[in-house]
């Protein structure tokens, strides 16, 4: 006799127990939703309703079409912001597929708190209560373990109408997913589960003839994880098409300057738009506010081109990369500004409020806006140019601070910026110099150049690094230390002082990327093994770089920079024009800078790192010198003792919610 199967067992175990269970006849899962699903508003349920939610009933539609036609090994990416509906939309998918196409479900959220959370106060209440025919075919909390043995497990969901059986789970992603299978995956959050993890899914659908899996989430990562999920789909799109000039356009594409304020009985090509700014001007007008954000005014959206009002309710999806349909890779953006049943009030309120405050922009951009938070845009040729201005590069100071960085090696690559202001600076020097001679070349370019301070590259040179630093902070002479002293206060001379969590008064640092993302930067005083002291800066690599790079990046570049509480519209990096007869060294760092600043996908899959083992010299030298100039700022911002606190200031004018401008404190 031939073996039972798993699936065979378990309908046997439960048909033994299980009574009859009438289930209607439900054809498809928009007829589930329009039909049999409520949702909750307020403090009532009403019937489920997808008006104003036109990425819903796309996505809908891709499920019904998967299962109607068979076809197997689809994927649906789903890439939204917040509050659109999603988690209604996908508690209830997982429902239709167990209780209706009797199909194993499996329900990934990034760890077990959430799984508690969305059984406990999303699909009981808000499912399972309010479908009373679905309700009698569940066990909820109840699976069966392979000998058919009905079991207790958290996040399980048996349903059955004594003829078919099905099992779903909910299950967190903080361990390795085993011993499941599934013939549909639903992954949400996807840029919060556990990467390593999640690499172990898809093996979950291997027995089934559906193997269907829809990834759902925010975009947290610019050309990675869920970015680059919809980057491998056919990339739907919002587009409005204009009843006046015909053109379609993107809201997304075009935010702000889409937006516009009525200010008469209906709307006029005349209505102020929304700007970069937060505030509202009138065509053509330069500098002048003619209106700001207040919760009585209307908005609504404009076409960029003929001034006509568009109908967000008109609101269509249209593949970028349609070819990816006959794959069976399918995928939407869906942000709250294409989204009609959110109103456009919220959306100004929370964009006018953004764009003085950078942690406020990103959320703004995550959530509202359904792009990742930060640029990855590597420099090219075109984006150095646009930098390029009239002028050579000149040991001789202005008078205005200068910043250096040194990137170690087999040969010496040092770097000198200076800047004007929030909005200007320009590179000074650069110069390749010999290990053999940098003790004393690097420190008469200091004095030269009339730096304000310069971080070296300890990780190749280390000790020549350590005898830099030391000599421009006029620590030669200076005498060994205790290492119990380092936790106090120590006045090396001449300004520079160790308050025992931070440097001030430095004029050299060593650099040293140990820091994961999101480490912030932090302060240390090392001591040699004679006892010796110098000062290392501790950061991470990628945020470092990345932070130089979006100097000669703007908004047109993909890069959301608020800078005295506007929107940067313009690099801020000036460099030295190439030419025939200019300066070696900036036709290298043009060299330097586009090659250095492309980035490869990490090894977890997760993250794009800035590629390395390239020519990046000059790339990594400018790096250390604007994280010289980030650090020499907030030194004089920083309040007390609050090394570890949050402390509202300013950081090369950009404003910041704390001192770090790389996602964590100043230690």
């Amino acid at each position: 006799m031939k073996p039972s199967s798993i699936r065979d067992r378990i309908r046997d175990a439960v048909a033994e127990t299980a009574p009859a269970v009438s289930v209607p006849e439900v054809s498809s899962l928009r007829e589930f939703l329009l039909n049999h699903c409520r949702v909750k508003v307020g403090s009532h349920y009403q019937p489920y309703d997808m008006a104003g939610r036109p990425a819903l009933e796309l996505a809908t539609q891709w499920v019904d079409d998967i299962l109607a036609g068979g076809r197997a090994d689809c994927r649906i990416k789903i890439k939204g912001g917040a509050q659109w509906g999603k988690t209604v939309w996908a508690t209830n998918l997982y429902a239709y597929l167990l209780g209706v196409r009797f199909l194993g479900v499996g329900y990934y959220l990034p760890d077990q708190a959430l799984v508690d959370g969305i059984v406990d106060t999303k699909f009981r209440p808000d499912v399972v209560d309010q479908i009373p025919w679905f309700a009698s075919l569940l066990k909820i909390g109840k699976t069966v373990n392979k000998s058919g043995r009905a079991v207790d497990r958290k996040g399980a969901v048996m349903a059955t109408d004594g003829r078919r059986v099905a099992l779903g789970y909910f299950l967190g992603t903080n361990r390795v997913p085993t011993t499941y299978t599934h013939d549909v995956q639903i992954v949400d959050e996807r840029d919060d589960i556990n990467e390593k993890n999640e690499k172990f899914l898809d093996g979950r659908l291997t027995s089934s003839h559906v193997r269907l899996r829809i990834d759902i989430g925010t975009a947290r990562y610019d050309k990675a994880g869920m970015d680059m999920e919809f980057e491998d789909s056919t990339q739907h799109c919002a587009v409005i098409a204009c009843t006046g000039c015909g053109a379609e356009i993107s809201p997304e594409d075009e935010w702000p300057g889409v937006c516009r304020l009525q200010t008469g009985g209906v709307p006029s090509p005349d209505d102020p738009r929304l700007t970069l700014a937060g505030d509202f001007k009138s065509a053509g007008e330069e500098g002048a506010t003619v209106a700001t954000h207040k919760p009585g005014n209307r908005y609504y959206l404009a076409c960029p081109y003929c001034g006509a009002a568009l109908e967000r309710a008109a609101v269509t999806y249209k593949p970028r990369r349609p070819e990816m349909a006959a794959l069976g890779k399918f995928g939407v953006e869906v942000s709250q500004i294409a989204t009609p049943a959110i109103g456009l009030t919220q959306i100004v309120a929370a964009w006018a409020s953004a764009v003085a405050d950078p942690d406020k922009m990103t959320a703004f951009r995550c959530d509202r806006w359904a792009r990742p938070k930060s640029s990855t845009q590597g420099l090219d040729s075109g984006i150095l140019d646009r930098c390029r201005e009239d002028y050579a590069l000149s040991v001789v100071p202005t008078g205005l601070p200068r910043f250096g960085g040194l990137d170690t090696g087999d040969r010496l690559w040092l770097v000198a910026r200076e800047s004007e202001s929030a909005l200007c600076k320009r590179f000074a020097w650069a110069e390749q110099l010999s290990p053999a001679t940098a003790r004393v070349r690097v420190p008469q370019l200091f004095d030269a150049l009339g730096l304000t301070c310069l971080f070296v590259d300890i990780g190749n040179e280390r000790e020549m690094a350590r005898d830099i630093v030391r000599l421009i902070n006029r620590l030669d002479n200076a005498p060994p230390i205790r290492a119990e002293n380092k936790s106090g206060r120590i006045d090396f001379g001449g300004g520079l002082v160790w308050d025992g969590t931070r440097w001030r008064g430095l004029r050299a640092a060593c650099v040293e990327f140990s820091l994961k993302p999101g480490g912030g930067i932090v302060h240390e005083l090392r001591l040699t093994q004679e006892g010796h002291a110098y000062p290392v800066i501790r950061a991470n690599r990628d945020e470092t770089i990345q932070r130089a790079i979006d100097e000669f990046l703007c908004y047109d570049d993909g890069l959301v920079a608020v800078v005295d509480g506007k929107i940067r519209t313009a690099p801020v990096m000036r460099m030295p024009a190439a030419s025939p007869g200019c300066a070696e060294a900036v036709n290298v760092m043009s060299e330097h800078f586009i090659s250095g600043s492309r980035k490869v996908t990490s090894s977890d899959g997760k993250t794009l790192n800035f590629i390395d083992g390239v020519a990046n010299h000059y790339l990594l030298a400018n790096a250390y010198s604007a994280l010289a100039e980030t650090v020499v700022a907030g030194e004089s911002m920083h309040v007390g003792s609050q090394s570890a606190g949050r402390v509202t200031g300013m950081i090369d004018g950009v404003a910041r919610g704390s001192l770090d401008s790389f996602g964590g404190p100043l230690l």
